[in-house]
């Protein structure tokens, strides 16, 4: 390493080869191999393949291996081929040269590494597309100390905003030590600072990530005139502000994640059974890095949440956590979950079939579609069900809108004092899932018949 650790020797290596530091590529060599030591140190564990952007001389690569790693180097400028054959000679480097913002990084083994003095030109753009991947499991990189600054910086300063919520949103970030200009040649107009980002798993949300630049994209102006400038509605900026106790002339570099944090910690150590989260990412606090800290709960508490602004027009889950649009569906949903519970409670009732003779029932609809007018004779003489001998039986099979649950199932046996219900205890399903389980039953008119007096109804009422 140490015939690349001076300028003078990286300057003779330079003119031996006929080349020269090219600022279209952002070459700036560091040539100190103190700093050199660090960088490996600050990498520390290779628990995977590490790749390395921007390798130039190949000095960071040489100490990468020298201790260990299994080193990818990736570099765009084809001139430096003969000197990285030539300063690498011997060690087991796997080169490839490549624009690294054309490389398929979302191919790259699970649980890489970067380790790199990247370029700092593609340094933004690269960064970002290496953690939306979740393929790596820490990123070590020198970048311009302004750069660093602005992926570590808090609430309230001028570096905060849009790339410092990219970076929390993927990865815990850490600013380990600056350099000066004078640790790389030719020396740069700027100090350099490397940073070490060690990935969470959180997922990509393009929506959010709309919503953060607009409440970031004026920043002069409060949080609430931004985002309505941008086209959200000023009502429900109004509304999500009111609701999270926020004063309306917040401005969106003053806020952050902890308020949330405290305000979680509290209602986990309450006796409440239930946390209801009205939460709005307008940029201080990641939909995904909020619903990571809901992830990583282990009490006994049901938790619903409620995220204005969601890009996506429909609900779902992530994680253990259901997220709902809007308020007044959640705690619907709620409701719904509390009677659940006290319906589940209740002891189990069965009718009181004489003579039942389960098996033969069983036999009689085991594989089949349809019965014959004999086989529903049967199958209802297995239940008990006499048939008389003027008229015949009816059952029908509804599908009905339950104040708690939505359409059940109900297998009715109609007479002339009302219909009775053969089975007591109600399965909560979809209108989706409904439609599904009768539609067998349905055929071209909409029923299916065991003969001309003994059939099986379906109906989907319009609530359904």
């Amino acid at each position: 390493m140490s015939k690349l650790a001076s300028p003078q020797s990286v300057r003779a290596l330079l003119e031996r080869h006929g080349l020269f530091a090219d600022k279209r590529f952002g070459q700036n060599f560091l040539v100190s191999e103190a700093h050199l030591r660090r960088i490996v140190e600050a990498a520390r564990p290779f628990t995977g393949p590490v790749f390395e952007v921007g390798p130039g001389l190949g000095a960071l690569t040489r100490a990468l291996l020298e201790a260990g790693a299994e080193v990818t180097a990736i570099e765009k400028d084809l001139r430096l081929r003969p000197v990285l054959e030539e300063t690498l000679s011997g060690l087991p480097v796997r080169l490839v040269f490549q624009d690294a913002l054309l490389y398929p990084w979302e191919e790259v083994p699970q649980g890489s590494l970067l380790v790199a003095n990247l370029p700092y030109h593609i340094a933004t753009p690269l960064v970002t597309r290496l953690l939306k991947t979740g393929r790596f499991a820490r990123l070590v990189f020198l970048v311009q100390k302004e750069v660093a600054e602005r992926m570590t910086a808090r609430p309230k300063t001028p570096a905060y905003g849009v790339l410092t919520l990219r970076v929390a949103h993927h990865a815990v970030a850490e600013r380990l030590f600056d350099l000066p200009p004078g640790a790389f040649f030719p020396p740069p107009k700027v100090w350099s600072s490397l940073v070490r980002l060690t990935p969470t798993g959180a997922l990509d949300d393009p929506g959010l990530f709309r919503l953060v630049e607009a409440a970031f994209g004026k920043r002069r102006k409060t949080l609430l005139n931004a985002l309505a400038a941008a086209g959200y509605p000023k009502a429900r900026v109004e509304e999500a502000l009111r609701a999270l106790g926020l004063p309306p002339r917040v401005r969106a570099e003053e806020l952050d994640l902890e308020a949330f944090r405290r305000a979680l910690a509290e209602a986990e150590a309450s006796d409440a059974g239930s946390v209801f989260l009205l939460f709005v990412p307008m940029g201080f606090a990641p939909e995904e890095e909020v619903l990571g800290l809901l992830r990583e709960v282990r009490g006994g508490k049901t938790y619903l949440a409620c995220l204005m602004g969601l890009s996506s027009g429909r609900a779902r889950v992530l994680g253990s956590v259901p997220v709902y649009r809007f308020p007044e569906s959640a705690a619907i949903a709620l409701a719904r979950a509390w009677g659940y519970r006290r319906w589940r409670e209740e002891p189990l009732f069965f009718p009181d079939f004489q003579d039942l003779r389960l098996e033969e029932a069983r036999r009689l609809v085991e594989g089949k579609r349809a019965l014959s007018q004999e086989e529903g004779e049967a199958l209802l003489r297995a239940f008990g069900l006499s048939l008389g001998e003027e008229e015949g039986l009816r059952l029908r099979l509804l599908a009905e809108p339950h104040p708690l649950f939505g359409p059940v199932l109900v297998l009715v046996l109609p007479t002339p004092l009302g219909d009775q219900v053969l089975e007591q205890r109600l399965s909560p399903l979809t209108a989706k899932d409904a439609e599904e389980l009768l539609r067998p039953l349905a055929g071209d008119r909409k029923s299916t018949r065991l003969n001309s007096s003994h059939e099986f109804v379906h109906r989907m009422p319009s609530s359904a």
